[in-house]
Formats: structure tokens, C-alpha cells, sequence
């Protein structure tokens, strides 16, 4: 692991002069072939470690002063690189995700059905409630009724295909909506069929802790 390394460690770039050495960098050791010098640079995108920058020489030889800095220079940029396509990512999946269930949100859905429905694929809609649910919410608080929504979520989740698309929308509020969209296993699958199927993957009671 890149995490064991010394430079990632001490935050600061690190060089060794040989594998032999016993301070040598686990990576450095475990390199086949002659001993050899390394340089090794942290990669890290505010202040959080992300990887490391290994570049081996000749034994004896570690990367000089000006090597230094430029190896320093381009970790930097991979680590600023890194982090920005991460952080992106991570607003898109906010942005088009249900943040309790996990599943996409109404406007994601919507988008993504609209798309499977374009790829000419016999597929069918689902849209689901949970029976009584306000009713639990009622009685046995909020928490709960956001414990049974992940773990019906979850279940919905495992019972799909990669094609298939699952959207949870609070429409009215206090009343959950699930919407499936599934792709037929075969042309004669009836929509109908589908829904149970779907259905017995959601049976089963939900454990919650009060």
C-alpha cells in the first residue's frame, strides 16, 4: 500500500539511497532486481493523502535537489488533478442522488428513464408506495420510517440489473415514491411479472432499532 511509505507518512518528500538500507522504503525493498536509490514525493489534495510519486536511481545516487523539486512540483499537480475530478464527481453524485436512500432523486430518474426509453429496449415502469408508512412515521418517529427507507432501498438496489434504474421521491411528503424502470428478461415478460418479481425481493419484514 502507497500509505506505508514514509514520504506519505511524514507528509514530506523523502530520498534513499539504497533498497539495502534498513530505513528504505517498503516499495523500495520489495522492487526486484539490484539495489538502487529512490526519491519518494507524497501526492495530497488539501491536506488529505491521495498516493505517492516513487522514482527509483542507481544505487547510491538519489535524486539530487533540483529533481527534487520538480518531482515535488509535479505531485502537486496531481494531487490538485486528483482532488478537483474527485470533488466533482462527488457534487454530481449528491446533485443527482436521494441523499437518505441512496437512489437517484426525481430530476435523475426522470433523466435516466427518459434515456433507457429512447434505446428502443422492451422494458417496463414501476412506481411503488410503502403501505402505512405514515403511519409508522407516526408512531414510531422519523428515524425509524428513514431506517425502513434504506433498508427498502437497499433491497430494491440488489433486485436490479445494471439497465435498470431505481428513483425515490418524498411525493406527497411523508408519502415515499419508488420508481423502477426494468428491462424484460425476455419480449413476453409482462410488466405485471416484473412488478412482482420486484416485489418478492422487497418482501420480508425490516429489523429497526427504536
Amino acid at each position: 500500500m502507497p500509505f506505508e511509505c514514509p514520504a506519505v507518512k511524514r507528509a514530506t518528500a523523502q530520498a534513499f539511497e539504497s533498497s539495502s538500507a534498513v530505513n528504505a522504503c517498503p516499495h523500495l525493498r520489495d522492487r526486484p532486481g539490484e539495489a538502487r536509490s529512490a526519491l519518494c514525493v507524497p501526492v495530497a489534495f488539501m491536506g488529505r493523502s491521495l498516493g505517492v510519486l516513487h522514482v527509483a536511481g542507481p544505487d547510491g545516487c538519489p535524486p539530487g535537489d533540483m529533481e527534487t523539486d520538480r518531482v515535488t512540483v509535479l505531485a502537486g499537480q496531481v494531487g490538485s488533478a486528483i482532488g478537483t475530478v474527485r470533488a466533482f464527481a462527488k457534487a454530481q453524485l449528491q446533485a443527482s442522488t436521494d441523499g437518505l436512500t441512496g437512489l437517484l432523486n426525481r430530476r435523475s430518474g426522470e433523466d435516466q428513464i427518459s434515456r433507457r426509453l429512447g434505446d428502443d429496449e422492451p422494458c417496463s415502469i414501476v412506481m411503488a408506495d410503502l403501505d402505512h408508512f405514515k403511519l409508522l412515521n407516526d408512531t414510531m418517529g422519523h428515524a425509524v420510517g428513514d431506517e425502513v427507507l434504506v433498508a427498502v432501498a437497499r433491497r430494491l438496489a440488489r433486485n436490479l440489473g445494471a439497465y435498470d434504474v431505481a428513483a425515490h421521491q418524498p411525493h406527497p411528503p411523508g408519502y415515499p415514491v419508488f420508481t423502477v424502470l426494468a428491462r424484460a428478461a425476455a419480449a413476453l415478460v409482462t410488466g405485471d411479472a416484473m412488478a412482482m418479481a420486484l416485489l418478492s425481493g422487497l418482501a420480508g419484514a425490516v429489523a429497526v432499532v427504536p
